[in-house]
């Protein structure tokens, strides 16, 4: 029998409970050798958490499922410390007719009374997390009976001993019940907001939601709400009920106004160059003199420009169009070639390398010639080179099949642009572009519109 060993221990644990991975890997060897089975492979993950499955050697170890016939662990906990993902890899192991075992525990897939002891102790465990979880809901829920606030308190409220209480930002929602009552959109107040000596809660920017939000939150107006419960006058309101009544026919006068959809052809898809958000189409309404009534149409970043430290952008989409457009039929695909094998053939990261100095590092301290902190450190600066390692493997390319579809949208664009509708231009760019990376040329008033350089396109 080929026999996967599967090794793994915390940080925390190797501290407070002395685990070592070289302890395990000798007594799961020993166990082996008794039991005359052959090591296939030892998968070993130092320093990782049992609270997830995201480890590099587990990861492996799934993956090489069809080469061996058991995993042995010498904890159940060494696996995993959740029933769900416990759960679910042994139903991964049975459907590929891999056993399981534990060395210090009853836990052996092998035969049925361990399937059913498993089976039993995932099930417990998952009955205790529901009790858990039914005891704190009904609990919440009997608190918000008797008007205890049990919910998110809203930025315009202090909770103290059990009791909400307005706090400085009662003038915000002041002010926005007066502008809106005026007859102001509450996307205007939010860019007044912003523009004002009030500070927004957390973040640097007041957005709409917030605003709206709390304009039609209950709590505002001094009731207390948790799912279906609703307790009347708990607490001092923000908002009269009159005041209350009038903003909602404000709101939803602008709501069920006549609403006219723009198709954007690089909805999504154009990246900012301020704070790497996506562009949103906007439009705005012109009348000519004959009564003829036509649209512009133009990209803006909708979370940098109520930001004064960066340049907003306003890019016209007929602006956008050529550029893509140009861009497109001048590329040059030699080179474009080129730099996705620098890309595919970029350096690999050792992980090999790492592990092995993980498991240095660990040993190191273990035998008390490494303080705690040094350890933490060595680790954190190892689990960056992991990430990366992942990252690299998957953005592998097919160099083949990459300077193929690149070509076929630059023939397409070269040979049929000019044919398409809007619509379908939209449905074409949806489909094959993913990001456009740009740089923001502003023009010169009445003599150069805005405009853009592209930077790079990926595509799907």
């Amino acid at each position: 029998m080929k026999v996967a060993i599967y090794c793994r221990v915390s940080t925390l644990e190797q501290k407070e409970k002395g685990y070592s991975i070289d302890e395990q890997q000798r007594k799961l060897k020993s166990f082996c050798d008794i039991n005359d089975w052959t090591v296939y492979n030892t998968y070993i993950d130092p320093g990782f958490s049992g609270g997830n499955l995201d480890r590099p050697a587990f990861k492996e170890m799934i993956n090489d499922m069809d080469k061996f016939d058991l995993v042995l662990v010498y904890k159940l906990d060494r696996m995993t410390r959740n029933v769900r993902d416990l759960l679910d890899t042994l139903d991964k192991f049975e459907k590929n007719d891999v056993a399981f075992r534990s060395a210090t525990e009853v836990y052996d897939t092998t035969n049925a009374m361990g399937r059913l002891f498993v089976t039993l102790v995932g099930a417990m465990a998952e009955w205790e997390r529901t009790t858990i979880t039914e005891r704190t809901t009904m609990g919440r829920r009997a608190a918000a009976k008797k008007g205890i606030p049990v919910s998110r308190v809203p930025f315009f409220y202090d909770k103290r001993d059990g009791k909400l209480y307005p706090n400085e930002y009662k003038e915000v929602i002041d002010f926005a019940v007066n502008e809106v009552i005026k007859g102001t959109s509450v996307r205007k107040i939010t860019n007044q907001l912003n523009h004002s000596q009030y500070k927004p809660p957390s973040g640097k920017l007041w957005y709409k939601n917030m605003i709206l939000s709390a304009l039609k939150s209950p709590i505002a107006r001094g009731h207390s709400v948790y799912e279906d419960i609703l307790v009347e006058n708990t607490h001092e309101p923000v908002i009269s009920n009159e005041d209350y009544n009038i903003i909602q026919q404000r709101i939803s006068d602008r709501t069920n106004s006549k609403t006219i959809k723009h198709p954007a052809i690089f909805k999504t898809k154009i990246v900012c160059p301020n704070c790497n958000s996506r562009l949103t189409m906007g439009t705005s309404k012109h009348k000519l003199k004959n009564g003829t009534e036509w649209y512009a149409k133009y990209y803006f970043c909708d979370k940098c420009k109520f930001d004064k430290n960066v340049t907003g952008i306003n890019i016209k989409e007929d602006e956008v169009e050529k550029v893509f457009v140009d861009y497109l039929s001048k590329l040059d695909l030699e080179s474009y070639k080129v730099n996705v094998e620098e890309k595919k053939n970029g350096s690999i990261i050792d992980i090999d390398k790492i592990m092995n100095q993980r498991k240095k590092y660990h040993e190191l301290y273990a035998m008390d010639m490494m303080q705690e902190e040094e350890l933490f450190t060595f680790i954190k600066e190892t689990d960056v080179l992991i990430a990366q390692y992942e990252k690299q493997k998957d953005d592998k390319l097919d160099v083949t099949t990459e300077l193929d579809k690149v070509k076929n949208i630059k023939n397409i664009i070269t040979d049929t642009w000019e044919n398409l509708n809007v619509l379908e231009k939209q449905e074409f760019i949806n489909l094959s572009v993913k990001n456009i990376y740009v740089t923001y040329v502003r023009g010169k008033r009445g003599r150069t519109p805005n405009s853009i350089n592209i930077d790079d396109i990926t595509f799907y």
